[in-house]
């Protein structure tokens, strides 16, 4: 439970929002980062200094921000990972990956090479975390996404792609918007994962 023995010093959060895709836009993704950052100050004891924002980021961008948030997260007992934007799966099924503004979401669709080139693949910013940090890992993926047909029918359905707990460090607790093979919805002012999660 967050809000039990640790102290606030001890924990420190990334929050990430992606709404401005050229292509394809999101509504609430950035409306529910900011509702998550808000309420992990203003109810989990989070300091503002130690919750790393980001909305709207590219690929760069977001990864210069990974690299100072794991290398200030090392010695932090709680580390929670936010994300609410566009997702992907592999078309094997065993990866998943996040989309930065900056990707093109739409070859990144068609093209397998396209995908692994613009999306960030989340099991390796996961073992990142293993490696550098020694705290408990939250990892929550509000993502909105659908597994289009010319992918593939290899699976149906959509959503995100299910680790098996081999691939999950130890100390890293993952939590999807929707069950395997689900779209998640975007909702009205939140997702309802989002939602759920502020309640």
């Amino acid at each position: 439970h967050f809000s039990a023995p640790a102290q606030a010093s001890d924990r420190i959060a990334f929050v990430i929002g992606n709404d401005n895709y050229s292509s394809v836009p999101l509504k609430n993704a950035v409306s529910d980062a900011e509702a998550v950052r808000n309420m992990l100050e203003a109810e989990l004891d989070f300091q503002k200094e130690d919750i790393v924002f980001l909305k709207n980021a590219t690929r760069l961008n977001f990864f210069e921000k990974f690299e100072e948030f794991v290398e200030t997260a090392k010695d932090r007992e709680i580390i929670l990972f936010y994300y609410a934007g566009h997702g992907m799966e592999s078309l094997d099924g065993r990866e998943n990956f996040v989309i930065p503004i900056d990707a093109n979401v739409e070859r990144s669709v068609q093209s397998e090479a396209a995908l692994r080139a613009n999306g960030i693949n989340l099991i390796t910013l996961c073992d990142d975390l293993a490696r550098k940090t020694s705290g408990a890992k939250v990892i929550l993926m509000d993502c909105c996404r659908q597994r289009p047909e010319s992918r593939g029918a290899k699976r149906s359905g959509g959503g995100l792609a299910t680790y098996e707990d081999s691939r999950i460090p130890s100390d890293t607790l993952m939590l999807f918007a929707a069950a395997p093979d689900r779209v998640a919805s975007d909702g009205a002012n939140h997702g309802p994962f989002t939602e759920a999660l502020l309640e």
